[in-house]
């Protein structure tokens, strides 16, 4: 992040209470080839507050200061030793990944010192910002006056669309910023899973080497419903680096577990998971890639287990010619494109539900021109075709459930059987598929006419009074029902 802002022409300061840490920013700064001398100059590192501060001009104000700190008491125990040094006028942009009650609690105290306190989700890493010199995707909560303030400074540091338009929006007031981040997470860890089930089948199931798997990755990535997306390009660079003195793939020395939810370093698609289920949005394709990362953590429990099952749970290599390779191939294409998409709908509907539910008035629209450029979750076609959705709405209206737009569900109508066929390819390969098997189950139960949540229903009413509608009384709204049966007296 400092080196975006030097080489746009600021004066850096640099403070962290950790030496170590600091010393590491420094030396990553120092080798980065993409700023010159001049502006490492331009960048002062402090391990001392007073004199980090006094560097910002004593008793010069407003100052902008931005945390780049992790989620829980950082920024609290920031705050406590800053406190006395800071001065009516300043702006703090809070730029981690921080749980959206936190970041609100911390508007409130700072404003009585008459600071503006800014939630900023930031949909890039420093590394990315840094190789790729492409910018940060930045989403804005707060105060709109102070956000107004520092947003001509932010767009200079903004990664830019195809247009020229700077990827950096306000979301609303308090919260918003950090919470439209919660749910980008979420959607990254949707996707994530969707294209580790992916490699599964091309590397385990088609028995692909690695190579060819990055190739594949890379031809859908230059052009079609998958091109310019991030994470199918990280993906196909991930499948080639080799040791250096032997012949094997690094990939494959890297342990199959993920310990970032376990560990709670990670707390972004925890919330996103559980506030799906707080504000009754449908996440499968989410949530089930997320509780298959939690189940990956503990890999020794998993090996009792796996030797317990003797085999049954471990995908299988098949034999299959070329041309019913190519078949699956690309089923498989538009099988990871349609749970892209399932996974940006129930990330934007959830934003929609906390959007109505807080008052903050979220423009989907806005969150799109964040997430296009400079993101991690970047996918040219599927942002279009967001694009031409809310297009058809005025900047006023807010889309509330995203599957019953057009443009939506003809996308999932035109992949939805390619999607079946490549669930039922990885369960007669014992492929792990959970994300894209939900997201197969998502789309048959969102449109389902007849659910056997009848049969639910009615089983609620005899354990509890739970009442019923009846299904000649229309399409059925989310309310109790008016009926009740008295279900024991006829058993």
């Amino acid at each position: 992040m400092a080196i975006l802002f030097a080489k746009v022409g600021y004066t850096i300061s640099l403070w962290d209470i950790s030496k170590p840490s600091l010393d590491s920013s420094q030396s990553h700064i120092n080798s980065s080839k993409h700023i010159s001398s001049s502006q490492k100059n331009e960048i002062k590192y402090f391990d001392d507050l007073v004199d980090f501060m006094f560097s910002l001009g004593q008793g010069s104000h407003p100052r902008l200061f931005i945390f780049s700190l992790p989620h829980g008491s950082a920024a609290d125990d920031a705050l406590q030793k800053m406190h006395n040094l800071l001065g009516r006028g300043d702006v703090i942009i809070d730029s981690g990944n921080e749980w959206y009650l936190a970041t609100e609690r911390r508007m409130k105290y700072m404003s009585l010192m008459g600071i503006s306190y800014i939630g900023m989700g930031v949909g890039s890493t420093v590394s990315t910002a840094d190789k790729d010199c492409e910018g940060m995707s930045m989403m804005l909560g707060g105060d709109p006056d102070a956000v107004k303030r520092v947003l001509p400074t932010l767009e200079k540091v903004a990664a830019k669309d195809d247009r020229g338009v700077p990827c950096v929006r306000f979301m609303g007031p308090r919260g918003a910023g950090h919470y439209v981040k919660m749910a980008h997470d979420g959607v990254q860890q949707g996707m994530m899973g969707v294209l580790n089930e992916a490699w599964e089948m091309m590397f385990k199931s088609l028995h692909m080497p690695l190579e060819e798997v990055s190739q594949v990755f890379d031809s859908w990535v230059k052009t079609g419903k998958l091109r310019n997306n991030y994470l199918l390009y990280t993906g196909s660079q991930i499948c080639l680096p080799k040791q250096k003195d032997s012949n094997f793939h690094i990939l494959n020395e890297v342990q199959d577990k993920v310990t970032q939810d376990a560990t709670g370093s990670d707390g972004t698609g925890t919330w996103s998971v559980s506030e799906a289920s707080n504000r009754q949005i449908s996440f499968p394709t989410i949530a089930s890639a997320h509780f298959y990362r939690v189940a990956s953590a503990d890999r020794a429990q998993r090996l009792i287990f796996a030797e317990a099952m003797d085999g049954l749970t471990q995908a299988k290599k098949q034999r299959l010619t070329p041309t019913e390779k190519q078949e699956v191939l690309k089923d498989l294409h538009d099988a990871i494109y349609v749970g892209f998409v399932a996974a940006y709908v129930q990330g934007l509907n959830l934003i929609a539900k906390a959007s109505k539910d807080e008052g903050w008035n979220i423009h989907l629209s806005d969150v799109i021109q964040v997430w296009k450029k400079g993101a991690v979750i970047r996918s040219d076609h599927i942002t279009s075709l967001l694009e031409r959705t809310f297009a058809a709405h005025p900047k006023h209206e807010n889309v509330i459930n995203l599957l019953l737009e057009e443009p939506i569900f003809n996308e999932i109508a035109d992949t939805f059987l390619p999607l079946k066929r490549t669930v039922q390819r990885a369960l007669q390969w014992d492929g792990h598929f959970p994300a894209m098997s939900a997201t197969l189950e998502y789309f048959k139960y969102c449109g389902g006419k007849h659910l056997p949540t009848q049969f639910m229903e009615a089983q609620l009413d005899y354990l509890g009074n739970a009442n019923y509608d009846l299904k000649c009384e229309g399409a059925g709204e989310v309310r109790k029902g008016a009926h009740h049966y008295e279900w024991k007296a006829q058993a």
